[in-house]
């Protein structure tokens, strides 16, 4: 007699179920684990905002103390109590930053990024030269 069986077993089946849900459960916990890809990609976005905001404070301050010497030495503007601090926390108070709130208080420079609002980084701002500081992590409140 001939055996004429087509198909898989259930044990076969079995095992297969059980390796496709040992890859489920690889899958979703690189997705979501502590490092996961999903927290790296916010961790990224925020950096990058931080970064950008960064750089057009650069580009505001550049401009203004370009700005503020050509006044003063080409022009011979008298710049009365003006001072190259004023003008560069004029300019990063007055610019327009897209992924961030950027503020100036008490000699400090303060970037929150709209993707995480419970990160920020700040960093002095020398008020004689326009000097900025280096950039640390900063409180929010109520974060």
């Amino acid at each position: 007699m001939k055996n004429n069986d087509k198909g898989i077993t259930l044990v076969a089946l079995v095992i297969t179920i059980i390796v496709l849900l040992i890859l489920a459960g690889i899958t979703i916990a690189s997705l979501s684990g502590e490092n996961g890809i999903l927290k790296r990609a916010a961790q990224a976005k925020y950096e990058e905002q931080i970064g950008q905001t960064k750089d057009l404070i650069s580009m505001n301050v550049y401009e203004a103390a370009t700005e503020f010497y050509y006044d003063k030495y080409v022009n011979g503007t008298d710049m009365g109590d003006n001072t190259i601090g004023n003008a560069i926390e004029n300019a990063i108070t007055s610019g327009t930053y897209p992924d961030a709130n950027v503020t100036v208080t008490g000699g400090k420079i303060k970037i929150e990024p709209k993707a995480d609002t419970t990160k920020a980084v700040e960093a002095d701002l020398n008020a004689t030269t326009g000097a900025i500081g280096t950039w640390a992590t900063a409180a929010v409140p109520g974060a």
